[in-house]
């Protein structure tokens, strides 16, 4: 099973990439993150799949859920491949 953000906290997080884009990283961006993140804890969610190259420069690891970073993952299967 897995569970997405609701549109207000996808909303949201547009505008945490928008302003990662645009250089303008800020802690307020973070914390509403840590948040929405955090919700999913009462969901039975057990990780999060950051599938944007930019969130994870908000946030790349949280206190009680594992974070998969596709960036990450992408980086290190394409090494894999390669080295093969």
């Amino acid at each position: 099973m897995y569970v997405t953000p609701n549109d207000f906290e996808q909303e949201k997080m547009g505008k945490f990439i928008h302003n990662l884009v645009l250089g303008q990283q800020n802690n307020r961006d973070r914390e509403e993150l840590i948040n929405i993140i955090g919700g999913f804890q009462n969901k039975e969610v057990d990780c999060i799949v950051l599938a944007c190259t930019d969130l994870q420069l908000l946030i790349p690891k949280h206190p009680n859920l594992k974070i998969y970073d596709t960036t990450k993952i992408l980086a290190d299967a394409t090494i894999e491949q390669i080295l093969g």
